[in-house]
């Protein structure tokens, strides 16, 4: 019998799932990271930058650096359920080989979601955009990636629902791409929703994903969603069945006073 082992990212959010209580989702999560160095040789001048900023709650990190004519700038956000990250560098013409700059951001959350409003097992639609630019130059390129994964971590197992990446190097590129992946789900489990945004450039190129790339899911008439993060997803909210019962408890209410009126 073929075993498949968890990966790590799987053990932890069944670790995490663990630790919670029975009847509470575990809490959202994001994190952001900024980095980017530079080193060059001009005739008779050199220099280098290099430096890094994190958050861990997803908030922005940004951070840039320059000399000689080159140079980095790169900022990551994760927040609100949307993701954004930049990238940019300089490169100054005539520097000796093995000048060169970098940049990256990176954008990554974690939210915990069940779904509600019937039993068993059915099927949904996840859609995604993500809107930016690709710039490059005559010595460097820019890159985006783009992944999301919804991971059934009481089963360890998980669906691909985003897989994208992209390389440009001489000119610009437009990036407005929409993304629909089918998926399966189990009403009641508990789903963590993975996604992460980079970009990168290198000397003299720019990603620019400053724009927010989106995550919302379409589901069947009467399907509902719950969210550790609280957002919805684009899923309307399915009345509760005492919401149902004022509301023909007001209706029966309202006929029997028009009924009143009549006589």
């Amino acid at each position: 019998m073929l075993t498949k082992k968890m990966s790590p990212l799987v053990v932890a959010l069944v670790a995490t799932v663990t630790a919670s209580s029975a009847w509470a989702l575990p809490a959202a999560t994001g994190s952001s990271s900024a980095s980017g160095n530079y080193n060059y040789t001009l005739g008779s001048k050199s220099g280098s930058g290099v430096g890094s900023a994190t958050d861990a709650t997803g908030a922005e990190s940004s951070i840039s650096g320059s000399g000689g004519g080159f140079g980095f700038d790169a900022t990551g956000e994760a927040v609100g359920g949307a993701l954004k990250a930049y990238a940019a560098t300089s490169f100054a013409p005539g520097a000796a080989i093995g000048s060169a700059s970098n940049a990256t951001g990176i954008a990554s959350f974690t939210d915990y979601v069940t779904f509600t409003g019937g039993s068993g097992t059915a099927d949904g639609l996840f859609l995604s955009t993500l809107e930016g630019s690709l710039k490059g130059g005559a010595k460097g390129s820019a890159t985006y990636e783009y992944n999301i994964s919804l991971f059934d971590v009481a089963a360890g197992t998980s669906q691909l629902l985003v897989s994208d990446s992209h390389t440009y190097g001489k000119g610009k590129l437009t990036v407005n791409n929409a993304y629909e992946s089918d998926f399966s789900f189990t009403f009641g489990k508990t789903y963590a929703l993975v996604a992460t945004l980079a970009a990168s450039a290198t000397n003299g190129g720019i990603a620019n994903f400053k724009d927010t790339a989106t995550l919302n899911f379409s589901l069947g008439s009467g399907v509902g969603l719950t969210s550790a993060s609280g957002y919805s997803y684009g899923v309307p909210a399915v009345p509760e069945p005492q919401t149902y019962a004022m509301l023909l408890a007001g209706l029966g209410m309202v006929g029997a006073m028009a009924r009143r009126r009549m006589k």
